[in-house]
């Protein structure tokens, strides 16, 4: 379930605190192997004093220690690959000392610690009902902020499709021209596509293709229709519902001035 979640990323090992590999270490460690073969510990000492980072980390082998094979941890040799900011805000905390100060660690920290931020880079995964949702709700805009739906986007791609499509068999159409004409020399190579090219076009001319379109056409147009007469039922009830808030109201008054008078 988590390599579906996280498809980019491979599972390396896991990691603890404490200063040295002990027996509790060792036994998580075979349990991990059973998902990995080859798994590395990492682990974090929040009490060392040297002014290293104060990070180890281990890979496991099997050697045979009185006769027995028993799994042993290596100390790998690493490299910190960070950035800029990251360098700056490590080594610093790193070379904090309360040992010149007499201070604590905390007063240490509280006194010296500079607070960065750092941006990371993450990826959303979410499952296909999820990805619909957050794309539907991302979306959705009114009318009132200026911005375009889903579907004014896909309109507007297929608008710029056509407009850039009429703009090169109208370029086409020019260099035609302009060879009949004269005025420019004949490319055989450039007539060949454009002939290619028309041919495509009539297939579009055709009775079944004609009969579709105006299906389409008027499915949209019953769409839009029937969505415009929903917007104003909907006006018309919240319009109705308005006024015998209203007329209740002037009606509550002129009985209730009856009962005085």
């Amino acid at each position: 379930q988590v390599k579906q979640v996280f498809s980019d990323m491979e599972f390396l090992g896991w990691y603890t605190t404490g200063d040295q590999p002990n027996d509790e270490d060792l036994n998580i460690h075979r349990q991990i192997c059973q998902i990995n073969e080859s798994p590395i510990l990492l682990k974090l000492n929040p009490q060392a004093k040297h002014s290293d980072l104060p990070v180890t980390m281990y890979e496991s082998v099997i050697d045979l220690v009185e006769g027995e094979a028993t799994m042993l941890f290596v100390e790998l040799h690493y490299t910190l690959a960070t950035e800029e900011a990251e360098r700056i805000g490590v080594d610093h905390v790193a070379r904090m000392s309360s040992n010149e100060a007499g201070e604590s660690s905390l007063e240490c920290l509280l006194t010296h610690l500079t607070m960065l931020f750092v941006e990371l880079h993450y990826t959303l995964a979410t499952e296909e009902a999820e990805r619909i949702g957050v794309d539907h709700v991302a979306r959705m805009s009114s009318n009132e902020a200026g911005e375009s739906s889903l579907v004014a986007e896909h309109l507007t791609a297929q608008h710029s499709a056509i407009k850039m499509l009429h703009s090169r068999v109208r370029l086409v159409l020019q260099y035609v021209r302009a060879v009949q004409a004269g005025e420019l020399p004949r490319s055989h190579e450039i007539l060949r596509e454009a002939y290619s090219l028309s041919h495509r076009l009539p297939v579009m001319v055709t009775d079944r293709f004609r009969q579709d379109f105006y299906n389409q056409c008027n499915d949209v147009g019953l769409m839009t229709y029937l969505g415009t007469i929903t917007k104003g039922c909907n006006d018309i009830n919240q319009f109705v519902n308005k006024f015998n808030i209203l007329y209740d109201r002037q009606g509550m008054g002129r009985r209730m001035r009856g009962l005085f008078f």
